[in-house]
């Protein structure tokens, strides 16, 4: 993920900074759907790497748009994205759990298309 840091100006240049996070997290809704589908360990590893770069995408991005865009409040906007990708990390370990006790793993990981989606649409 560290990677997509030092292309980020290249990237915002080709995508665009509202292309570049659409695309990233829709990379990271087709990944969680594709769990949801597939099982195994190769498409985990693919899911992953690939769901792992829509991420980078969008954390070599998100923080330049706050910045520009954030005016004076840049500092606390920033503040509440970092604890918005902490406490969404948290529920989705929270939570994952207990989806797969009652539907399954596969379900447990796909699942997660879903706010990815809603993301996207925002």
């Amino acid at each position: 993920m560290g990677a997509c840091m030092f292309g980020s100006v290249r990237m915002r240049a080709w995508l665009g900074e509202r292309s570049g996070i659409a695309l990233g997290v829709l990379l990271v809704a087709l990944c969680s759907a594709l769990r949801w589908f597939g099982s195994g360990e190769v498409a985990l590893v693919a899911t992953a790497l690939l769901g792992g770069l829509g991420i980078a995408m969008v954390q070599a991005l998100m923080p330049r748009v706050i910045h520009r865009c954030g005016g004076t409040a840049a500092a606390s906007l920033m503040g509440f994205y970092t604890t918005a990708i902490m406490g969404g990390a948290m529920a989705a370990s929270a939570l994952s759990p207990w989806v797969a006790g009652a539907a399954g793993w596969s379900v447990a990981l796909g699942i997660w298309a879903v706010p990815a989606i809603l993301a996207a649409v925002v």
